[in-house]
């Protein structure tokens, strides 16, 4: 469960989303200032806050935080 919370609150902060209006299952693309830019700076955040690599392949197929951060965990596991 840590993961899920930290990957909310990675994009939350990157983005300056109001955590209260955000659920793990709201589709990213329907969140204010959603671009690919913006995809890329939560991807480089997730990865420095979380010391990982994320394959950028399965990452951008994510269409949700949950997604994201069942990706974040994968990688963490095979760590």
């Amino acid at each position: 469960m840590e993961i899920f919370v930290t990957t909310k609150e990675t994009f939350c902060t990157t983005l300056n989303w109001n955590p209260d209006d955000v659920q793990y299952d709201d589709l990213l693309n329907e969140q204010p200032n959603w671009d690919s830019v913006n995809q890329l700076r939560v991807l480089m955040a997730l990865e420095a806050t979380l010391d990982i690599k994320l394959p950028l392949k399965k990452y951008i197929v994510c269409r949700r935080i949950n997604e994201v951060a069942d990706l974040v965990a994968s990688v963490k596991n095979r760590a």
